[in-house]
């Protein structure tokens, strides 16, 4: 039978053939105390556990982030499913059923529950745990999202599976826990796997006395009867409801935008809507605040601040103007709640883009921690390195002439007006995206007909305050992605400007209506609609550039596909600047940063690993003496083509972390990102053939980035020439692969878990309110 490798706790497999035999229940050494979850459990699950079982592609769904995660258990039925032809009914903890009554009613099974008693546990958990402690050593490829899997809710599925695969204990492909953290895990079963008292109920989910006035005053602000209010309280939601909110208060909590039947003050009655717009079937919505007390993972840890001075810019942007219509409230039809330049027409486009702008950061986050960006799929309509700027409110024309806007809402419709539901071969013919391609070229033609003389740098946001973000990197790590503020890396190949319009889509499209349950029709729709509106960020940089470079340029972005082909429609604007040298594109660039952008952002050039004009990759330093010294070394081995970059070729192992240890110092962590070059990104299928190799580069970046770690490596500082010379020369000799095993740590080395924990105990450091738990789950599939 075919090898077929299994997510993690309880993702095992029963194929065709599995023999039906129960494993017999572990025996466990009884606990003299009363072991406590929320003090010892919950830790170790955490660090061990979490990892993996978090978020949406949790294997099996089992989320062990919570104890309600925990008690849920898990299901046969995956979300992530590239095949699925009708949507599914969604399963989101803490929204579509409240008690494990009801998720067993929505079949989920139990992993902590045992058959027998006294001394004995046959639990799912407990079986998974034993069996990798007895066979402790992992080999061959773990692959923990892979698609054509299911998951054992018996003994005798459970026996049958590990028969075959006696590797697959749990951690899948990590080494095992240690005897005392399975003492207690074990201990916490035999007892009956409960859960925190009453007491610790209640603090978890009980807001402190300073959070709570703050909740007074927000949810005062969001529940105002005036009509005003009402519709910039939905419009607020529906771009907040993904976010990790936190008050101007010493707590470290965060907690959920959500919509209620019931008035603040009253218990919350929680209105479970697929989509943000959805109708929520009451005829007054209440917007509440109701505090978060899972583990925070990175990965969907997107921070939103409610303080003082946003609630004076929120009444500074909606309250205080005048609305281009007397305020009334929308309804909630399908159509129109799914185009926010309908529904909200009454708001000035000035104020919306504004508060696009303020929080930039996190809007553009919503893309990347939200659950469309999951997988090669969903990223591979984006290059692995970019920079992103924005047009200022001033010289974007939506904003300056709301009317281009009514005229031209029709053609920003999007697919998410049709649900859940596309099937797949409407999605292949769906109109959305001619629609989008008429409006990218009216837009085109409107600032053709009124910017005469072409845009300057002037219409480039250079920000407001200290605190905005006019300028950001977003890094592709094959699989998963990443935001920055600033530009982080080499000077890239594409730059993307986005208006008012295009954001907002962006949002729509990708966050407030995509639904991660919905059918493979819909997913694709989204898919290649986004197709559409990366075209169009494109497009609107090179609309600074000289007009008859704009095509060539174009194309060097799409090699091997007609610009015509990828709907490119290159404006007729003249180009106002006037450019000095034969490269446009890194002197507008240079000019932004160096010069445009508002001091106080402190946006610069990374110095690690940008290269201006002429530049060549530096020479080794002397010595090795601060953190920019290590990096730089790296940088000495990182041009395009780099022999290292047969590392990671093939294994999507595109970020790793490195530490290198200083003994008396401080230990410094970086890492390390690998930008995969593509000839163009204007396809969904066959991204393999569209790779180039030797225009492969690198960035090291000081601190730690991404969620999804690929690999881990570990030296001393005095290793560094050797492990410098290893990566410079590196092939299959059978020196390199014993350098390999002494720096690197591979998810079957004993090492690993320290490792880890050492990583993830750094970056809570350094990011104490921005982090959360890394994610596992795409670390290097092979053991070693």
């Amino acid at each position: 039978m075919k090898n077929v490798f299994v997510p993690s706790l309880l993702l095992v497999m029963c194929l065709t053939g599995c023999a039906a035999k129960a494993l017999p229940p572990v025996a466990i050494k009884m606990p003299t105390r009363t072991i406590d979850y929320q003090k010892e459990v919950k830790p170790l699950l955490d660090k061990r556990c979490t990892v993996c079982h978090s978020c949406y592609n949790s294997p099996c769904q089992l989320k062990l982030d919570s104890f309600e995660g925990a008690d849920r258990g898990a299901t046969k039925r995956a979300i992530y499913n590239s095949s699925r032809l009708s949507s599914m009914d969604p399963t989101r903890l803490f929204i579509d059923a409240q008690t494990t009554a009801e998720w067993r009613k929505r079949n989920f099974s139990s992993v902590t529950e045992s058959t027998v008693s006294n001394g004995f546990n046959d639990s799912i958990m407990i079986q998974m745990l034993s069996h990798k402690m007895k066979n402790s050593k992992s080999a061959g490829e773990y692959r923990s999202e892979a698609e054509d899997l299911t998951c054992s809710e018996n003994a005798k599925e459970l026996g049958g599976y590990l028969e075959k695969h006696p590797n697959n204990g749990m951690p899948f492909g990590f080494p095992p826990l240690k005897q005392d953290e399975f003492d207690i895990i074990a201990g916490w079963l035999v007892q009956g796997a409960k859960g925190p008292d009453a007491a610790q109920q209640a603090e978890l989910t009980t807001p402190k006395e300073s959070d709570a006035r703050a909740i007074l005053q927000w949810e005062a602000f969001l529940n105002q009867d005036d009509t005003k209010h009402a519709v910039t309280a939905r419009y607020l939601y529906e771009h907040l409801f993904l976010a990790h909110v936190k008050f101007d208060t010493p707590t470290k909590e965060f907690y959920e935008l959500v919509r209620s039947r019931t008035a603040p003050g009253q218990p919350l009655d929680l209105i479970a809507s697929v989509r943000p717009y959805d109708d929520p079937g009451v005829q007054r919505v209440y917007y509440r605040f109701r505090k978060i007390h899972s583990t925070i993972v990175f990965k969907t840890h997107m921070v939103f601040n409610l303080d003082d001075a946003q609630l004076q810019r929120f009444n500074e942007l909606f309250i205080q103007p005048e609305w281009l219509q007397p305020p009334h409230l929308m309804g909630y039809g399908t159509e129109l709640s799914a185009n926010p330049f309908i529904a909200f027409e009454q708001i000035p486009p000035r104020s919306r883009y504004q508060f696009l702008l303020d929080n930039v950061s996190y809007i553009i986050m919503t893309f990347i921690h939200g659950p469309v960006c999951k997988g090669q799929i969903a990223l591979n309509a984006i290059d692995d390195h970019f920079w992103v700027m924005f047009m200022d409110p001033d010289h974007d024309l939506s904003v300056a002439n709301p009317g281009f806007l009514k005229l031209y809402s029709d053609k920003l419709r999007m697919p998410i007006e049709q649900g859940s539901d596309l099937r797949f071969f409407s999605a292949l013919t769906d109109g959305h995206r001619q629609a989008a391609l008429e409006f990218y070229r009216a837009r085109q033609d409107h600032y053709a007909a009124l910017s005469y003389a072409g845009l300057g740098y002037e219409s480039i946001w250079k920000g407001n305050r200290a605190v905005d973000v006019p300028m950001m990197t977003v890094y592709r790590h094959f699989d998963s992605a990443s935001l920055h503020k600033g530009v982080l890396g080499s000077l890239p190949k594409t730059m993307w400007v986005l208006d008012y319009p295009l954001l907002e889509r962006l949002y729509y499209a990708l966050v407030a209506g995509f639904d991660v349950y919905g059918t493979v029709g819909h997913q694709l729709a989204t898919r290649l609609y986004m197709d559409e509106l990366r075209l169009e960020a494109e497009s609107y940089f090179l609309d600074f550039l000289p007009p008859a470079g704009r095509q060539k340029k174009m194309q060097s972005w799409y090699k091997g596909v007609s610009p015509k082909k990828i709907n490119y429609y290159p404006s007729a604007m003249p180009a106002k600047i006037l450019f000095k040298t034969d490269d446009p594109q890194r002197e507008f660039i240079e000019h932004v940063v160096d010069s445009h952008l508002l001091p106080a952002t402190e946006i610069a050039f990374d110095k690690v690993n940008y290269l201006r004009a002429g530049a060549v990759y530096p020479g080794l330093p002397v010595s090795y003496k601060t953190a920019d010294d290590y990096l730089r070394a790296f940088r000495t081995i990182s041009q395009p083509g780099a022999s290292f970059f047969a590392l990671v070729n093939g294994s999507n192992s595109n970020l790793a972390y490195v530490r290198v240890r200083r003994g008396n110092d401080r230990d410094v962590a970086f890492s390390m990102v690998i930008n995969r070059w593509h000839d163009n990104v204007a396809f969904l299928i066959k991204e393999d053939a569209r790779l180039d190799p030797s225009k492969d580069s690198a960035d090291f970046v000081n601190g730690l980035i991404g969620s999804y770690p690929n690999y881990f490596f570990d030296l001393q500082e005095n290793d560094l020439p050797d492990f410098l010379d290893f990566l410079d020369h590196f092939d299959e000799s059978p020196k390199n692969k014993e350098r390999l095993a002494k720096y690197g740590v591979n998810r079957a080395d004993d090492r690993f878990w320290d490792t880890y924990d050492w990583f993830q105990r750094r970056f809570n450091e350094d990011e104490p309110l921005l982090g959360g738990l890394f994610d596992l789950n795409r670390y290097y599939y092979r053991a070693l």
